[in-house]
């Protein structure tokens, strides 16, 4: 399972509409479900597990 980073929002018609910021996938990490941390600022933290045998993950953040 690949990590991705996405914003979702309402269009407005009572759906809601997602786009895609970041993929972590091949190199980036993977093994989402990690719990988010917001920071001073509401800046966002988060961090993905190992993936494709390296046993490396990503530690990100977002600012809003």
């Amino acid at each position: 399972m690949d990590g991705t980073l996405f914003n979702l929002k309402p269009n407005g018609e009572g759906q809601w509409v997602d786009t895609v910021l970041h993929s972590f996938a091949p190199k980036g990490g993977s093994l989402p479900g990690y719990t988010l941390t917001i920071g001073p600022g509401g800046i966002l933290y988060g961090t993905t597990g190992g993936g494709g045998g390296t046993d490396k993950g990503t530690a990100f953040s977002l600012k809003p």
